[in-house]
């Protein structure tokens, strides 16, 4: 979250959580109040900080670098350098990383997939799945369901905001349907 400090091992360096750029990012900083760099930037928000790996000099996060509509866990070099995206598979990957940093679980999903959980070498390599849920996606396969259609629809100000439709499967153009709006 914005604001929160993680003190690093070598007692003059702290890692903190802002969106003074305008997005959620985070910046190193000495622990005399000293800037040092901001270690994540873009067009894009870190919405987890797992934190830092001291030996290996690198921090991991969450982000939203792909779409607002995916979240993918990177790992970015605390001395400054490109992120490397360490889930793949489109959609939401909620992680949980090791203490000591060599593996995660990644708890995964989209808009056609059920929460499926495996374990990871923190490359991103997969070691095991430790919930595949098949039976469930069986069952939803079943039913056949129509895919949701993302898109933006442009708010008062012209802002985009992020929607879907989801239509019947035998959708007939010409005919009228009701219509039913959920926002959060």
């Amino acid at each position: 979250s914005t604001g929160t400090i993680t003190y690093l091992q070598d007692g003059q360096h702290f890692v903190w959580r802002s969106d003074r750029d305008g997005y959620g990012h985070l910046y190193l900083y000495r622990n005399d109040g000293t800037p040092v760099r901001q270690v994540t930037t873009g067009d894009y928000d870190v919405t987890d900080f797992h934190g830092v790996d001291e030996a290996a000099g690198m921090v991991y996060v969450t982000t939203t670098a792909v779409s607002p509509r995916e979240r993918h866990l990177y790992r970015v070099p605390l001395a400054g350098g490109a992120p490397v995206q360490l889930t793949q598979a489109p959609g939401w990957h909620a992680v949980d990383i090791s203490r000591d940093f060599s593996t995660f679980t990644d708890t995964y999903s989209n808009q056609t997939t059920p929460p499926v959980t495996t374990l990871n070498r923190i490359d991103g390599t997969q070691i095991s799945v430790l919930e595949d849920n098949e039976a469930l996606i069986e069952r939803l396969a079943a039913y056949d369901l129509p895919t949701p259609e993302f898109m933006d629809v442009p708010g008062a100000d012209d802002t985009p905001l992020a929607a879907y439709l989801i239509k019947p499967r035998d959708f007939d153009p010409t005919r009228e349907y009701p219509l039913l709006i959920h926002t959060y």
